[in-house]
């Protein structure tokens, strides 16, 4: 344990640390107990001065209470008063001082006396209070009384004739000294003034006693008389016996109270003498344990610096030379401290690894300049490979885009010729087979188009549009597909929108038609029967014009497992080998799905079932415009009532809700017991409608509202297909079949209503098809003979005159010589001179307000900024069609006139 040089260390440590704090504990004690010395001497020096002050106080109490005695003086009085209570509190302050350190027998008993002695002391000077008070009491309400009233009755000797005879005067005169005689005791209680007063009274008595002719009067003088010198003893009496508790009790009791205080000031003395003698012994033994603390502090320390600069010190000092020489690649022979077991050694082992490392790097530095040189021979071969993919890559684009140019060219005319041909009259096999020769060019140009865009989001080519767009044209999109498609497997499909979507949102139409377009033929691909379902909700986002569009497609198809859903989104790859060989397909869709969502910030879920469907939802971040209506706000609100008979439930509450706050979902026994009580203008009923032998059970319910001339429509599901026809025909009625679009429910409304409503409207302006026909001239530029018979057909169906020029030189020159076109189609890959060089020398040449559109079959992003920079107006991708043509002339072609 301890081998351990951190061990060593600690213990060390420890021990200093465990002495400072001994040290530290010592001299704590040794000023707890200096500080307890001084603090007993200090309170040693108060009590000696407050046994002086009580000898001091006791001695002005005696003067006080003489002072009192001789003048009752109430400022004496108080001032005894306050000595008292000055006693008491330093005779209490004494018991808490003196008494702990005193022996406590004596100390309590002579406390005590000193006590009783003040008790009794103040109990005479009470006793003396009354007495003088009582004395003042005989003399003014007694005495003096008595000789007023009797020097009062003497002086009436006129109203009483028996005292005329008497000498007033005289008595008068002795009354006035015996007055002046109890004055005069009062002032000084001597014994002469005493027998002063006796001798007056005697010698009114003998003035009395020589007039008997009064003698009926001569009891009641001698009785006042009497009084007068009964109270005069009684006066006597009190002031002796006051005189007596000032003059001998109360001065025997401070006598002895100053005794006492004699006895303490000499205790408290001794104990001082005694307290200093201990606290000088304290203070010796205080600094004999400092010095030998400090003493074994330094030896320890002594012997620590030792010990450490031995054991630690300067063998570190020895292997940090070591390590110094080490860096520098010096050599050495041997290392100190190896065999030593602590932490040295291990730092003698770490120098010594140290030292074999450095051996070893030196060979590993010969290794490193050898493959250097290799890394630097890969680097210039992985340059040389760089280059090489980088050509590939190049080669690869320009190999897609002529490939894409090469096939669509072919396609074009094929598409464009069978198009052309079924405007024709031919027999209907013929047309079958055209039909069937279109549908087929369509799926291989979707093949086309969906390679194509694999390769631009895989060379990150594919850029995102943000452009305002309808929902209704992104519906009537997904459904003019979708619906063929289903009808071709007798499917039924349902569309449900929510009615609180806004019109319009801003993000890219063609890539949400193109996510849609392939999850719904993926659902109908792979379902044999039942139902694809279709939903689009939305919700604000909170921030400025944020909106997410939720999109679901579910089917009743195959489903697939869980092994299978981790797959279905990479390239080239189905659910299994048996799907690609039953179902076909080339396994980029969902691929192509995926990666469009993510470049539009959204993402996409799939929940499958084996054997029952699978269901794929997505979340789309697009943006809408505040304060535009929603996607049914043009349907007509209904004042009447409106009654739904639901039998397969084909509509939706919430569409139902948008026509009137007063729809009813019925029953088909309450229609046929006659339970609509509203007239044929205030009710609309609406009918689920699923078959043939369902009609037969409606019947009565219909006939009922045909004679209550209440207006009726029907809902129908997408199979079967000639039910739609059969009930216009028998009910002349509207008909709503699925799939339909919110814009083709307000129309359904409508119509039950009788407010006429265009179908027209149901498509927008860029997706309407020119019926009328154009006036212009149109200059073909094409060097494809069959390219030119294909657009030529379709400018000639459209009403259009046109020349041709087979390549970009010879349409400067007509222009040049004539220019009086009114539109230029601009083929792009052309020789002698191309689209684009033709394009820019004619705006170089003045003609920048000639409009000018592109054709070509390169459907690549930067096809279309090159035919932007050049200086076209459009471009159009082919296989060329005559509905895009039509309505891209129209921007620039009048109509004729009818």
């Amino acid at each position: 344990m301890f081998s351990s040089l951190k061990v060593q260390v600690s213990a060390v440590l420890s021990i200093l640390i465990f002495l400072l704090v001994l040290q530290i504990i010592t001299t704590r004690n040794n000023q707890a107990t200096l500080f307890k010395g001084l603090n007993l001497s200090q309170q040693s020096l108060l009590d000696v001065n407050i046994v002086r002050e009580l000898e001091r106080d006791v001695a002005n109490l005696q003067r006080n209470v003489l002072i009192y005695k001789e003048s009752a003086s109430q400022s004496a009085a108080i001032r005894y008063s306050r000595l008292i209570k000055d006693i008491e509190e330093k005779l209490q302050i004494l018991e808490h001082s003196v008494l702990p350190e005193m022996h406590e027998e004596s100390g309590l008993k002579l406390l005590s006396r000193m006590r009783q002695h003040l008790a009794d002391y103040s109990d005479n000077f009470n006793d003396v209070k009354k007495g003088r008070t009582r004395r003042e009491a005989l003399f003014e309400n007694g005495l003096l009384i008595e000789i007023n009233a009797l020097v009062a009755m003497l002086g009436s000797r006129d109203e009483i004739h028996n005292l005329q005879s008497l000498p007033i005067t005289r008595i008068e005169f002795h009354l006035a000294r015996v007055e002046n005689d109890a004055f005069n005791y009062i002032l000084s209680p001597e014994l002469a003034h005493l027998e002063h007063f006796e001798s007056q009274i005697k010698k009114i008595r003998d003035i009395l006693s020589q007039y008997p002719a009064i003698s009926e009067l001569i009891p009641t003088i001698e009785g006042s008389i009497d009084q007068i010198e009964q109270n005069f003893i009684q006066l006597t009496q009190v002031t002796r016996g006051y005189l007596y508790l000032v003059n001998v009790v109360m001065t025997g009791s401070a006598n002895e109270f100053l005794y006492l205080t004699a006895q303490l000031s000499e205790n408290v003395a001794l104990l001082s003498e005694q307290t200093n003698t201990i606290i000088v012994k304290n203070i010796e033994q205080t600094q004999i344990r400092n010095d030998i603390t400090s003493l074994f502090g330094i030896v320890f320390a002594v012997g620590a610096a030792l010990f450490l600069g031995i054991r630690i010190i300067v063998p570190i000092n020895a292997i940090t030379d070591v390590f110094e020489r080490l860096i520098r690649s010096k050599k050495i022979s041997s290392i100190p401290g190896l065999n030593r077991k602590d932490d040295i050694g291990k730092l003698a082992k770490a120098a010594d690894v140290f030292r074999q490392n450095n051996l070893r790097t030196t060979e590993l530095l010969t290794e490193s300049q050898h493959l250097i040189e290799r890394q630097e021979q890969l680097n210039l071969e992985l340059n040389s490979a760089k280059a090489i993919a980088e050509k590939a890559t190049q080669s690869k684009s320009i190999f897609l885009a002529n490939m894409s140019h090469e096939i669509r060219t072919p396609m074009n005319g094929i598409i464009g010729l069978v198009e052309l041909g079924l405007n024709e009259n031919m027999s209907d096999k013929l047309r079958e087979y055209l039909v069937k020769v279109s549908n087929s060019s369509q799926l291989l140009m979707t093949v086309i188009n969906d390679i194509l865009d694999f390769s631009k989001i895989e060379a990150g080519k594919l850029d995102i549009e943000q452009t305002d767009f309808s929902l209704d044209s992104i519906f009537n999109s997904i459904l003019a597909s979708t619906a063929m498609r289903a009808r071709e497997k007798n499917l039924s499909v349902r569309l449900f929108a929510a009615p609180s979507l806004p019109k319009k949102l801003v993000g890219d139409p063609q890539r949400i038609c193109q996510i849609m377009l392939n999850l719904c033929t993926n659902a109908i691909k792979f379902t044999r029967n039942g139902t694809v379902f279709i939903r689009f909700w939305g919700e604000s986002s909170g921030k400025a014009g944020a909106f997410t569009l939720h999109a679901q497609v579910k089917d009743t198809g195959i489903g697939m497992t869980d092994a299978q859903l981790v797959k279905i989104f990479h390239p080239f790859t189905q659910a299994d080998g048996t799907t690609s060989r039953e179902f076909g397909g080339t396994g980029l869709g969902l691929a192509i799905v995926q990666q469009l969502i993510s470049l539009m910030n959204g993402k996409v879920t799939v929940t499958s079932t084996k054997n029952e469907g699978s269901t794929f939802t997505l979340q789309l971040k697009l943006r809408a415009f505040k304060g535009q209506p929603c996607i049914l706000s043009q349907t007509i609100a209904s004042p009447k009532r409106v009654y739904y008979v639901p039998e397969s439930h084909l509509i939706s509450r919430e569409y139902l809700d948008t026509i009137t706050e007063h729809c009813h979902i019925e029953t088909l026994a309450s229609i046929q017991k006659s339970s609509l009580a509203e007239s044929s203008s205030q009710a609309i009923a609406v009918f689920d409608a699923k078959s043939k032998e369902h009609l037969t059970d409606l019947e009565p319910a219909l006939e009922y509202c045909k004679a209550k001339a209440i207006k009726i429509g029907f809902i129908t599901d997408t199979q079967p297909q000639q039910l739609a026809p059969e009930l216009i025909k028998t009910w002349h009625t509207p008909v709503l079949t699925h799939p339909f679009t919110p814009r083709e429910f307000s129309i359904f409304v409508d119509e039950i209503q009788g407010i006429s409503a265009s179908t027209d409207s149901l498509l927008p302006i860029q997706d309407q098809t020119v019926e009328h026909k154009l006036k212009g001239h149109v200059l073909l530029v094409e060097d494809n003979s069959i390219n030119q018979a294909v657009a030529g057909e379709m400018l000639k169906s459209l009403g259009v005159t046109f020349d041709i020029a087979e390549d970009g030189q010879q349409a400067v020159t007509k222009i040049t010589n004539s220019p009086y076109y009114d539109v230029i189609l601009m083929d792009i890959q052309m020789p002698v001179m191309d689209g684009y060089s033709a394009t820019k020398l004619l705006r170089e040449l003045g003609f920048t307000t000639l409009p000018i559109c592109g054709l070509s079959a390169n459907a690549m992003q930067q096809d279309y900024e090159k035919a932007n920079e050049s200086g076209m107006n459009k471009y159009i991708t082919k296989p060329l069609k005559r509905d895009v043509l039509a309505n891209t002339l129209a921007q620039w072609l009048d109509f004729k006139a009818s």
